[in-house]
Parts: structure tokens; C-alpha cells; sequence
């Protein structure tokens, strides 16, 4: 399914954010791993199973869903980077390509601001999805709040 690289076993509390820490890692999608998840989402357009009805719509071949890719910034920031109870309150995306199976991508989340009243405590990341070329291919932006 997807391997994960590099991610490293430190767990931040926002007490330990800076602006501009900086996290990195490397992710790559499988043709199975899309199977897996066009079958528990119902998603099942030919777009991200199929490589000839991908490439009649114009794309190199079959495209991984939009919501496994934010997913994987979601699981990032849910279980590797932050300790429990960290929740992504909004997330927004721009996918300036389609993200393709078996490539390996560097995902890079890079802390913008933060904010601590004493109703709460927020983190907003910006993040970039783009392959070993440096080609963008989503930018976007996540808030995170602390417990």
C-alpha cells in the first residue's frame, strides 16, 4: 500500500511550534492502494483504476482520488508530527496537477502562524505536494488545532 519515508518519531505539542519548523516526507501510491480506497469511498470513477479511460480523459494515466493525497497530509499531521488529540479544523487545496501511482512525492508542511487564547490553541501550515523535479503539484493550506 503506501510506504512512508523518512518520517521521523518526534511528537510536537504546540508549546514546541515555531514559525517556519518545517516538516518533510516522502509518499508514494500504489494502483492497489487506489483500488483499496475507490472501494471504501465509493468512488469508483475509471479515471483512478483504469490507464485507458484515464488516458482518453487526457492524463498520463489512472489519477489518485483528491481525498487520499489530502488524506495523507491529514494522517501526517494526525499520527506522525503532533501528539494526540491535534485536529485538522480546515484544510484547503489547490492541485495544480494530477497526482499519478507509483511516483514518490515530497510532501512539505511549514508552520505560517500561530495563534493561543485561552480558548485556544491553533497552527496553520502550509503545504506543497510536488515530485523529485520540484514540480508543484498541490499547495494548500491546513489549521490545526491543539488540545
Amino acid at each position: 500500500m503506501c510506504e512512508a519515508v523518512e518520517v521521523k518519531e518526534v511528537i510536537y505539542r504546540f508549546d514546541d511550534l515555531s514559525e517556519n519548523l518545517r516538516f518533510s516526507w516522502e509518499e508514494s501510491f500504489s494502483l492497489e492502494d487506489t483500488r483499496l480506497f475507490s472501494n471504501l469511498s465509493g468512488d469508483r470513477n475509471s479515471i483512478h483504476l483504469s490507464h485507458e479511460a484515464a488516458t482518453k480523459r487526457g492524463f498520463q494515466g489512472p489519477v489518485v482520488h483528491a481525498a487520499r493525497v489530502l488524506g495523507e497530509i491529514s494522517r501526517a499531521c494526525g499520527f506522525e508530527f503532533f501528539a494526540s488529540g491535534v485536529v485538522a479544523s480546515n484544510l484547503e487545496a489547490q492541485f495544480c496537477r494530477p497526482v499519478l501511482h507509483d511516483t514518490k512525492y515530497n510532501f512539505i508542511l511549514v508552520c505560517e502562524s500561530l495563534c493561543q487564547t485561552r480558548a485556544k490553541k491553533e497552527a496553520t501550515f502550509r503545504f506543497e505536494i510536488s515530485d523529485h523535479n520540484k514540480k508543484s503539484y498541490v499547495t494548500g493550506k491546513v489549521r490545526l488545532c491543539f488540545p
